[in-house]
């Protein structure tokens, strides 16, 4: 099924290089999904709720001083200051050169960082008995998505393939073409390894210096203490953090039936002969767990959690998504202006 959908994907690139508009997946042909997320989300933006290091204008609170946006303080005049930038009221009230100082709004530069370990081809089945989208699918088709809104906005995106190790990055570009570069690079990625999100991070962020956001794409089924380092390295240098936890209904819910054999898609060979019924109550109690521990990883982080199952809408899950930060980023604004 994977490969079929990667070939699909391939033929439709083929016929898209040169046409920069074109830059919608063709989510229905390519993918085993009812909808178009696109759809769902109109004219919805991507807001940062943290300050951003960048040179255009665009929807996002800056950490540079310019001469633009929102006034914050005055401050004395020194030689060499741009004149222009003299408040002559004040001067005129106290007979003092002060210059006005503001906050930019500047683009963005976001990091997609897509898991590509063993365990994102898991897919399950449909109530139907039809194969669903597989959790790699479904994190690549938010990736793509979100990059489309942020190219959209003026916002460069890049992204990280990662899994056992880095297999393929592109830096953050502001282009049309950005979009089908990154889907061809998630259309050929190979699933495969162990996960190693937390060393993957790390080593991402060194190359990342410039204050942005990082989107993680993952079932994050891995060791929570790394991945918390990971998750740090980009917090504690300033970036905003999101984390996207995709999952298959079939691994929150556990409702198989009859005899069956688990296979291990990150060890291939480790094979184990379970009765769900013996185990279920166990399992759902360490899925829970592990599940309220991720939360308050990402909390500790100071970041934000988004979960989807391959059985929701994509296009629905986002949209509520991307309301809540614009309402929130509205409503700390407000504060701000209020102060």
């Amino acid at each position: 099924m994977f490969q079929k959908s990667t070939e699909t994907i391939r033929r439709w690139f083929s016929r898209s290089q040169g046409r920069p508009d074109s830059m919608d997946p063709v989510f229905g042909s390519a993918l085993p999904l009812s909808e178009n997320p696109l759809a769902a989300l109109g004219q919805l933006e991507m807001i940062s709720r943290r300050m951003a290091d960048g040179l255009l204008s665009g929807k996002h609170r800056s950490t540079h001083r310019g001469g633009c946006t929102d006034f914050t303080e005055h401050r004395p005049y020194s030689n060499g200051d741009d004149v222009r930038m003299i408040d002559w009221r004040m001067h005129a009230k106290n007979d003092r050169y002060h210059i006005k100082q503001y906050e930019d709004e500047t683009n963005l530069k976001a990091i997609l960082a897509v898991d590509a370990s063993g365990s994102m081809s898991y897919s399950g089945k449909q109530r139907n008995g039809a194969n669903a989208a597989s959790k790699f699918d479904i994190a690549r088709t938010v990736a793509s998505c979100l990059a489309r809104i942020m190219v959209r906005q003026r916002d460069a995106v890049g992204l990280a393939i990662i899994g056992e190790t880095i297999s393929n990055t592109l830096p953050p570009r502001c282009r049309p073409e950005t979009i089908i570069q990154l889907n061809e690079a998630l259309a050929v990625a190979k699933l495969q390894g162990r996960s190693n999100l937390g060393a993957c991070l790390t080593e991402t962020a060194a190359r990342n210096r410039s204050r942005g956001m990082l989107i993680l794409l993952s079932d994050c089924l891995c060791s929570l203490p790394d991945l918390k380092k990971g998750l740090l390295a980009w917090a504690q240098a300033g970036h905003d953090v999101i984390v996207v936890e995709v999952l298959a209904a079939d691994e929150i819910d556990f409702s198989f039936r009859g005899s069956m054999i688990l296979e291990n898609l990150e060890q291939p060979g480790q094979k184990l002969d379970i009765d769900p019924g013996n185990v279920r109550h166990a399992y759902l109690e360490r899925m829970q767990k592990h599940r309220a521990a991720l939360r308050n990883t990402v909390t500790s982080c100071r970041g934000e959690l988004i979960s989807i199952r391959n059985d929701e809408s994509i296009g629905d899950v986002l949209k509520r998504f991307l309301q809540r930060r614009a309402s929130s980023a509205g409503g700390a604004s407000a504060g701000r202006a209020r102060r």
